[in-house]
């Protein structure tokens, strides 16, 4: 179902000044974001006898600092000539860009290297075939290796542990995306080369292509209440303790 809302605050002058005391509105402030893989089944980690999926999970929340988005779809046209020159367009297809990137800020052990290499096993990277043990056998199939990505941009206000977090943490996002058939594309090995004379962070930029165009708030009406029941949990924590993906 299409769902446009627009603010209720609205400007009091139609004109560009944003200015003034009287304002209830406030430009888009980038840089809030939160992160979440959710897996329908998860028989990758199951191979490697991953137990508490949980900590995958906010190893995913916590580190990723950087998220650039797909690029802008485009409506593609194509011409018929008129007579002198004068031509006109008429929208045929669309272009949509399948794939973004996450950049995560990675710890000692290497938990997003060792994340994403489970992620990116259905090959095998040792003998090329579906992985498997002699306990279990993967089929090479959709459900075993994609999943659906949640990102979500807020604003940047502090979401506390209360009984009405969902409904607190809700008012304050700004921009759901929700990448349905996502596998990630990159088993990153790059990004811990060494130098003795560069002893810097690790910084691991990871690319992932999902299937059809992106779920955000304008198809799906209830899609920010969704995603504020799936995060709030995860970001809260006990004691009104306060996390930031930034």
């Amino acid at each position: 179902m299409r769902n446009f809302t627009f603010s209720n605050n609205s400007l009091k002058v139609p004109n560009r000044f944003l200015g003034g005391s009287q304002q209830s509105v406030h430009p888009f402030v980038k840089g809030y974001f939160y992160v979440l893989f959710e897996f329908e089944r998860s028989p990758l980690f199951d191979v490697y006898g991953v137990k508490n999926k949980t900590n995958l999970k906010n190893y995913i929340l916590s580190l990723a600092e950087d998220f650039t988005p797909p690029g802008d779809r485009q409506l593609l046209t194509e011409d018929l000539p008129g007579i002198g020159g004068i031509d006109a367009s008429f929208v045929v297809k669309q272009q949509i860009d399948r794939t973004f990137s996450l950049t995560y800020r990675d710890l000692w052990g290497s938990p997003i290297f060792k994340i994403h290499r489970i992620l990116t096993s259905i090959l095998d990277p040792y003998w090329g075939g579906a992985l498997s043990t002699k306990e279990k056998s993967l089929e090479f199939i959709p459900n075993e290796y994609k999943f659906k990505a949640w990102v979500v941009q807020t604003r940047p206000i502090a979401v506390y542990s209360s009984n009405n977090n969902a409904d607190k943490f809700a008012s304050n996002i700004e921009k759901v995306f929700v990448f349905d058939g996502t596998v990630p594309l990159t088993d990153i090995m790059s990004a811990y080369n060494s130098n003795i004379q560069d002893n810097s962070l690790i910084k691991a930029t990871i690319q992932y292509r999902f299937d059809g165009m992106p779920i955000d708030e304008t198809y799906d009406k209830d899609i920010i209440k969704t995603a504020a029941a799936k995060f709030s949990n995860l970001i809260s924590g006990a004691g009104k303790t306060v996390s930031y993906t930034q």
